[in-house]
């Protein structure tokens, strides 16, 4: 925590993931519709983290396994997709090509971490249609559509802050 006794946020950083077409849109309506989360961001974090959590307990003893210096993969072929980034602690990235890593030798592991993604993301955005939708599809989201993540939101406030009482004290 920092001396001033605020919560320090973790570090956070934009991670891409190549995921079939369509399929960033589809969670991204399941998460506007729902709200479960403040951010998409943090959707995919949640479902990234659940997966970690499992995959140690069931691999692993429940610890992290080693941090991954393998490459993560192969590029999908044959898939129709696109990448996209999502803002997330890089603690959660990182434990998640770990335990990719610590798996992949299982027999329904993924062939890359996008692929792993991917197939995480198709059930999450699935699980949101059945929960709130009747398992139809929802809506599209707006194309502005973000969330507001409270630790980046405070942390921004605090910066205005001092800009404003630098700027008032050099008057």
């Amino acid at each position: 925590m920092p001396a001033d006794g605020s919560p320090q946020a973790a570090a956070k950083a934009g991670k891409t993931y190549y995921l079939p077409k369509g399929l960033h849109a589809r969670l991204k309506a399941g998460w506007w519709a729902t709200r479960e989360h403040p951010t998409l961001s943090a959707v995919v974090s949640s479902v990234l983290e659940s997966e970690t959590d499992r995959l140690e307990r069931e691999h692993n003893d429940g610890q992290p396994f080693p941090i991954a210096t393998a490459p993560l993969g192969p590029r999908a072929r044959g898939v129709n997709g696109e990448s996209h980034t999502y803002y997330l602690p890089l603690a959660v990235h990182e434990r998640f090509v770990s335990a990719w890593a610590g798996t992949r030798t299982q027999p329904d592991a993924a062939a890359s971490v996008s692929a792993r993604a991917a197939e995480l993301l198709e059930a999450e955005a699935a699980r949101l249609e059945r929960a709130f939708n009747d398992g139809q599809a929802f809506p599209p989201a707006p194309p502005g559509a973000r969330g507001v993540d409270p630790a980046v939101a405070r942390q921004q406030g605090e910066t205005m802050s001092k800009i404003w009482q630098k700027r008032r004290s050099e008057k």
